[in-house]
């Protein structure tokens, strides 16, 4: 897929072994998939009760035979790929090409 290609926005439901992977929340960090500045006992506190954690970006490919492949959305040609044994569940999003304005807000822009 082309980065200009318009790309469905992802939430991946990982398990929160994938976290425990060493450097792995550094790398979230600091890709962009997560907030940086969250200090990481937090986040392996909380991932540990969920009994996972959610990850977001934009779909690169989730018919790969190792795993799903996402990207961040503000960071291009970066990708990360989960494997399959992480992943507990995928939710995407399309992205709306255009923007309707309903209402008096379109009476507006008509009657300027």
């Amino acid at each position: 897929m082309a980065m200009n290609d318009d790309r469905k926005h992802v939430l991946v439901w990982v398990v929160e072994e994938f976290l425990r992977s060493p450097g792995m929340l550094r790398i979230l960090g600091e890709s962009g998939f997560m907030e940086q500045g969250v200090p990481e006992s937090l986040v392996a506190a909380s991932a540990e009760a969920a009994g996972g954690c959610a990850i977001t970006g934009l779909l690169v490919e989730a018919h790969h035979g190792a795993g799903v492949w996402l990207a961040p959305e503000k960071s291009p040609g970066l990708e990360l790929m989960i494997p399959w044994s992480f992943v507990r569940g995928i939710v995407t999003a399309e992205t709306p090409k255009t923007k309707q304005i309903l209402g008096l807000a379109s009476l507006v822009q008509e009657h300027p």
